[in-house]
């Protein structure tokens, strides 16, 4: 294993040091087993810090045993599979927090364009009024008054008495 660095831009070759490099968590258990084994032939192993740890001689095996729950829950947070998965967390920690501000802001600025809105019509057309022009054509017969599609005469124009007249004239 040489202590040169790989080359940065290739990620084949970045993935293949670091796999060289990270700690084996059963390696570790499996050295870490007969040390506990033979630390509670001598007791119980108090825990780490507490009044009876600190009460042992230095010399007595329970007290590197108690080391050892802690080094190895260190050691499994520190593999490649639990840095992804803290850090997926906190991607979609951050992922869910923007989409409820996004959120939060968009019901904000509607509010406050309502607000300034209110007691006024909008300069612009609504859908129902672009819809309506777009199918508004003048009446055939008289070209003064509008008629909605598929109608090409209008109401005016379409009464007997208004025929009559325009028959006559």
């Amino acid at each position: 294993m040489s202590n040169q660095l790989p080359d940065p831009t290739d990620i084949s070759s970045v993935r293949a040091w670091l796999n060289a490099r990270h700690a084996n968590p059963a390696a570790v258990r499996e050295w870490a087993r007969p040390l506990v084994v033979a630390a509670t032939r001598h007791g119980p192993i108090p825990p780490l810090g507490g009044p009876e740890w600190r009460a042992l001689p230095d010399c007595d095996p329970r007290k590197l045993a108690a080391l050892i729950p802690m080094a190895l829950a260190r050691l499994d947070e520190s593999t490649p599979a639990a840095i992804a998965s803290r850090l997926r967390r906190e991607l979609d920690e951050s992922d869910r927090l923007t989409v409820a501000r996004l959120r939060q802001m968009s019901h904000d600025l509607s509010a406050a364009i309502a607000d300034a809105n209110r007691g006024r019509r909008s300069a612009r057309p609504t859908y129902a009024e672009l819809a309506l022009r777009r199918n508004t054509f003048p009446c055939v017969t008289c070209r003064r008054r509008p008629v909605v599609h598929p109608q090409t005469v209008c109401h005016a124009c379409s009464e007997p008495n208004q025929r009559r007249e325009d028959v006559a004239a």
